[in-house]
């Protein structure tokens, strides 16, 4: 049982770094992520997988359509006590910047939005 999950997520994973959204619905379809989609939970599994692509999480929590996953993306972070260029080094490790300067403010809005709180 364990194994065959282990081997589902690898998969997921290898989708999500061709196209996220199939990586998405693939584990929603394996009952190993929530459907409908739950923003925290796909989250984490961003954050937690080391699988994955960070140009590929990076246009993914990006994207328009995934504003209250980037949300939920960016709580995943704890920045307490943490200066401005550490968190945001912090925050950038974890995925890679998209080229467009929209997207790109996006990003960085809502880091700044969290790690001001």
């Amino acid at each position: 049982m364990i194994k065959n999950k282990k081997k589902l997520l690898v998969s997921g994973s290898e989708h999500f770094n061709q196209k996220p959204k199939k990586g998405i619905q693939l584990l929603q379809e394996k009952n190993l992520l929530a459907t409908p989609m739950d923003n925290n939970q796909v989250a984490k599994w961003l954050r937690e997988n080391p699988k994955l692509d960070k140009k590929m999480i990076g246009e993914f929590v990006s994207d328009r359509k995934n504003v209250d996953l980037l949300d939920s993306f960016v709580r995943t972070f704890h920045f307490q006590g943490l200066r401005l260029d550490e968190a945001l080094r912090l925050y950038l490790e974890a995925f890679r910047l998209p080229g467009e300067a929209p997207v790109i403010h996006r990003l960085l809005e809502t880091f700044t939005e969290y790690w001001h709180k």
